[in-house]
């Protein structure tokens, strides 16, 4: 996956066995993107047509902020040039009227020029190669090239460009056309999102409307033909309250009307195995009954399998580490957590020991503060300056929280856990071990 927004760039590389969709490994650059792209076309094309009238370039030195100002006016008519010419060999480029462009001294200018795709290309090909380049380094590091992918697929507005298409072809392999790169990750994202299990409070609250809540278990996504699902009551109190019920799942897609047949929930729950159609979403409509027949409300009342894909999860997208100092006096520098790295499936759980307390830390004084940081970095990043790398989160273990008296140069061992949507870190431990292992989260 080749995906160029307007501000970042990322590929991914995707591997599908069978239906089981996995994200091997990914590259990209958070700084790349449409914008690059414009702001190229405003100083090689656009302050050029400027300069046929007026002494623009004297600005960058004289007024560096009204230089600024002048390139960020040019950029929407940049912007809307680019796109017009991923549908066209040339595009007019003029001056609203009403809007007219001012340079730092005051004057107005009015473009008015035939800009054509052959002349944008020297403008934009190096920022479209610097996304190849990452493409390709992603590629090398499995040892592949772009003739070993089956599907090169594109994402993001700016890869509707013909030039970078041709340049893909060039350097990697023809794109997948036929997927609309705008639409794609919305695509993705559905199929995505129905795996992942909402948190108990980020569900309204049933009870209040005197509706069951329902716990119901299955996967979302699967490449077998039948799926088990298991039906439980979400606040095990409530089987008190409403007595043995009975559960049923009916088919409202291509089998419409198929049923499982009722079975009975009580506090141990119930299991049902339910047939799916093939390469299709199968919905099931979940109806609960009392054993007098009467429908009793509940949620959810309703359950989507897709069949013939299977999405593994997400991927951690770089490293996870933390600073340490190298020598006496040394650098700061990055640490990774063992079982963190790179590109392992979310969720994971970082370790990494050997370190310790720069500070003594002292109960009750909360003044006395340890600090850990955690770090982001690439495939690189391990031993590397920790201002190469991207802070994500500092933690602070004080003596508010301590029980005992924690000196310096005690050894720590560090745990770190995601969620399994996120690189950023759930739960954080630490855990001394000369003192008895004890542990703070």
């Amino acid at each position: 996956m080749f995906d160029l927004g307007g501000g970042t760039f990322d590929a991914a590389l995707v591997v599908v066995d069978d239906g089981e969709i996995t994200v091997k490994d990914t590259e990209g650059d958070n700084h790349l993107g449409g914008k690059d792209l414009d702001y190229a076309v405003v100083d090689e094309i656009f302050l050029d047509e400027v300069a046929r009238e007026f002494d623009v370039r004297r600005f960058g030195k004289q007024d560096a902020d009204g230089m600024r100002r002048l390139r960020d006016v040019l950029k929407k008519y940049a912007e809307d040039a680019i796109i017009g010419l991923s549908t066209r060999e040339a595009q007019e480029v003029y001056t609203e009227l009403d809007d007219p462009i001012k340079l730092p001294d005051g004057q107005e200018v009015d473009l008015d020029f035939e800009l054509t795709r052959a002349q944008l290309r020297p403008a934009v090909a190096p920022t479209f190669q610097r996304a190849i380049d990452k493409a390709n380094v992603l590629l090398q590091r499995h040892g592949l090239s772009g003739a070993d992918l089956d599907e090169l697929i594109l994402v993001g507005g700016p890869t509707h460009s013909p030039i970078l298409r041709e340049m893909l072809t060039e350097h990697i392999r023809t794109p997948n056309t036929s997927v609309d790169p705008m639409t794609v990750v919305a695509q993705g994202a559905a199929v995505y999102g129905s795996t992942v299990k909402l948190k108990k409070d980020a569900v309204p609250d049933a009870h209040s409307r005197g509706i069951l809540r329902l716990e119901v278990g299955y996967e979302a996504t699967t490449i077998s033909p039948k799926e088990f699902v298991t039906v439980k009551f979400a606040d095990p109190t409530d089987v008190s309250r409403t007595g043995p019920l009975l559960v049923e799942f009916t088919a409202t897609n291509s089998a419409k009307g198929w049923r499982t047949g009722k079975q009975l929930l009580d506090a141990s729950g119930a299991l049902f195995v339910i047939g799916l159609e093939q390469n299709q979403p199968n919905v099931f409509e979940l109806t609960v009954t009392s054993v007098l027949g009467n429908q009793v409300p509940a949620t959810p009342s309703e359950i989507t399998i897709i069949q013939g894909t299977k999405v593994t999860g997400s991927t951690l997208p770089n490293n996870l580490g933390v600073e340490v100092q190298r020598g006496p006096g040394g650098n700061r520098v990055f640490a990774p957590l063992r079982g963190a790295e790179k590109s392992k499936t979310l969720q994971v759980t970082g370790k990494i020991g050997g370190i310790s307390t720069d500070v003594p830390i002292r109960p009750g004084i909360s003044n006395d503060r340890l600090l850990i940081r955690i770090y982001e970095g690439g495939a690189d990043a391990p031993g590397a300056p920790i201002l190469l790398c991207g802070h994500l989160m500092s933690l602070e273990l004080t003596g508010d929280q301590v029980t005992r008296f924690i000196p310096a140069g005690t050894e720590i061992e560090l745990t770190v856990v995601t969620q399994d949507s996120s690189s950023i870190p759930e739960v954080v431990r630490v855990v001394f071990p000369a003192l008895g292992y004890e542990e703070y989260e």
